[in-house]
């Protein structure tokens, strides 16, 4: 648990320049709270997850969580192609 603790306080300060810097001026709040949706999407599986594991075998709420964890890889793959697409062409 102290890795993912400092990762996180690593991260999270690169997240928010990183958001400020290609967020346009108007709509910089909405991608600061889109970029945090981790967050809330992992507080909001975590406590489903614990009740399921009353019915469920551990075998299967991993694959749960690892089938979510690997649709959000593939979407933040797809998001960064896009932004270095998109930074490309203005440059």
């Amino acid at each position: 648990m102290a890795i993912l603790t400092i990762g996180e306080l690593i991260r999270s300060p690169v997240v928010h320049s990183f958001v400020s810097k290609y967020a346009p001026e108007n709509a910089r709040g909405q991608y600061m709270a889109a970029s945090n949706l981790q967050f809330t999407i992992g507080r909001f599986i975590a406590p489903i997850m614990i009740v399921f594991s009353t019915w469920l075998s551990p075998s299967v709420v991993f694959g749960i969580i690892l089938l979510c964890a690997l649709v959000s890889a593939v979407f933040y793959v797809k998001v960064f192609r896009m932004i270095s697409n998109t930074t490309m062409h203005n440059e």
